[in-house]
Parts: C-alpha cells; structure tokens; sequence
C-alpha cells in the first residue's frame, strides 16, 4: 500500500520548497512553481499541495494574492 502524506509531510514540502528557493519573508513564488516541482516527484499529489498552502495560509506562514504566495516572517522564521 502506498504511503499517502499527511498534513505535516505536506507543509514541510511547500517551506522547502521555499528555502530551496531562496526566498525570504516579504517574498513570492507563484502557484505554477509548486506545480512544476509537485510534478517532478511523485509523493505529493495537487491535493496535498492544496491542503499544505490552505494549512500553511490559517497559520499565517504563507499570504495568498492572486495565485501568488507570499511567504510571512513566522514562515521564513520555519525555514
């Protein structure tokens, strides 16, 4: 059986992505980068990458605007 990701496992992928990224808090990375990533492996299926970002959005790591997702000093400081 396959090992689905939780939650955690989810919002760990999109930060890295990030970090790998080299952003810093005040900064954005589009949707379409999360998608070109999410697309290279095969853990992480669109619905985790929704549910991580939704997550990561009600804890105030990430601010979304108009597809853009802006990473917060609280998110940064998970990096």
């Amino acid at each position: 059986m396959a090992h689905l990701p939780t939650l955690e496992e989810s919002k760990r992928f999109i930060l890295d992505i990030y970090k790998k990224k080299g952003i810093r808090s005040g900064e954005m990375l589009p949707l379409g980068v999360f998608l070109a990533v999410l697309n290279r492996q095969s853990k992480f299926r669109e619905d985790d990458l929704r549910a991580g970002l939704k997550s990561l959005i009600q804890k105030g790591m990430i601010i979304e605007k108009e597809g853009k997702y802006f990473l917060t000093d609280s998110g940064f400081e998970e990096l």
